[in-house]
């Protein structure tokens, strides 16, 4: 069953690029999602922000508040890059999410349509 479905969220992904879409840059979420947009909602939550960015640089903190949303912004940002960078490479795709060839031949995907698509985007 773990297969099937890794099968099948890999054909999305074929028909995806197919698409033009499904690369790395269509992977990504809305900062909202990551990390306070605004300054303002960086205040709503200082404390918890704080508390993470004290345990990632030791307490070396900006004093200004507009200095420590971007600051959260940015690490935030580099935390979700990394995760991708390992999801990618445990499903057996490139750094920009396309799957790898072998990947695609694993999973009985591997047809000429496939050849192509992958050719076309570096694989």
């Amino acid at each position: 069953m773990l297969d099937d479905s890794e099968r099948l969220q890999l054909l999305q992904k074929m028909i995806n690029l197919r698409q033009g879409k499904g690369t790395r840059e269509s992977d990504q979420i809305p900062l909202r999602a990551i990390a306070p947009v605004y300054v303002n909602e960086y205040l709503s939550r200082s404390e918890y922000y704080d508390g993470w960015l004290n345990n990632l640089d030791g307490g070396n903190l900006p004093d200004a508040i507009e200095q420590k949303h971007e600051l959260i912004v940015a690490k935030r940002l580099e935390a979700f890059r990394k995760l991708c960078d390992i999801v990618y490479e445990k499903k057996g795709y490139t750094s920009d999410a396309v799957p790898k060839r072998e990947t695609v031949k694993k999973f009985g995907l591997l047809d000429k349509q496939a050849e192509r698509l992958l050719t076309k985007y570096g694989e």
